[in-house]
C-alpha cells in the first residue's frame, strides 16, 4: 500500500483529495495522515527506510506552507463526497 500511495504523491509533497485524480487539489488533512502512517510504519520497521522520504517531503511542505502560527492546519478539504448526491 505504501508503494501505491507513494506513486500518487504530488510533486509538491502532498496527496490529492482523491488519490487517483492528481488534478484535484491536495488535501492537507489526508496528506498529514498518510505521512504520519508512513513515518510510524518506518519507525516500527514495518516499511523500509526508503519510504521515509515521502513522509518527510509531505511533513516539510505542511509545516512550511500550511501550518499557521496557532497550530491550525489550513487546506483541508471540507468533504470528499457529492453533497447533492447525499440529499437524494
Amino acid at each position: 500500500m505504501a508503494q501505491w500511495v507513494g506513486k500518487r504523491q504530488l510533486s509538491n509533497g502532498l496527496w490529492p483529495s482523491f488519490l487517483d485524480e492528481p488534478a484535484i487539489l491536495p488535501d492537507t488533512s489526508g496528506s498529514s495522515g498518510i505521512a504520519a502512517a508512513i513515518a510510524i510504519a518506518v519507525r516500527q520497521n514495518m516499511l523500509p527506510p526508503c519510504h521515509q522520504l515521502s513522509a518527510r517531503k509531505a511533513h516539510d511542505r505542511l509545516i512550511d506552507d500550511y501550518l499557521d502560527q496557532d497550530g491550525w492546519l489550513r487546506g483541508a478539504s471540507g468533504t470528499t463526497t457529492d453533497p447533492i448526491a447525499e440529499m437524494r
